[in-house]
């Protein structure tokens, strides 16, 4: 009961910002979603999507001050912006937003592919961020493909 109104919340809240549409579950560890208003930038368009998680996730904060030089958040949604090159077959991560929250309103840190934090590290995190080619086995991105370079 506990994940249906947390589905029926998410639903509620992200219908104002843009008409999200159901892609499919993660092994039941998240239900995604994308905006099917894509944004066309050339050769590339980029295709926005909404992830929720059943399980609280963690995501790095940069904290150059700190002893560790960054610290870790639980996170339960996040927003990212993906651009797919439907001729080269390639996608890239252009931003990552982490909230707090299932419907996506409490803000924890934004990420770019061109920030310092990403550009400047060799962690799994910020790796993700670099352009590579849509494999079969990687079935989110090879769906979300398929909306980008539909037509």
């Amino acid at each position: 009961m506990k994940r249906l109104r947390g589905a029926w919340w998410l639903l509620c809240c992200i219908s104002a910002q843009a008409e999200w549409v159901y892609f499919y579950t993660d092994f039941g560890n998240s239900r995604e979603y994308y905006n099917p208003a894509l944004a066309n930038h050339g050769k590339a368009t980029v295709v926005r999507v909404f992830s929720q998680f059943s399980v609280p996730e963690m995501v790095p904060i940069d904290d150059p001050k700190g002893v560790f030089k960054f610290r870790l958040m639980p996170f339960v949604s996040e927003q990212s912006s993906y651009e797919f090159d439907c001729k080269a077959q390639t996608v890239q991560l252009l931003s990552r937003t982490f909230y707090r929250d299932v419907a996506g309103k409490s803000q924890i840190v934004t990420y770019q592919s061109k920030d310092k934090f990403i550009t400047q590290s060799s962690s799994a995190f910020s790796r993700q961020f670099q352009k590579t080619r849509v494999f079969p086995e990687n079935f989110k991105a090879v769906k979300l493909m398929g909306v980008a370079c539909k037509g």
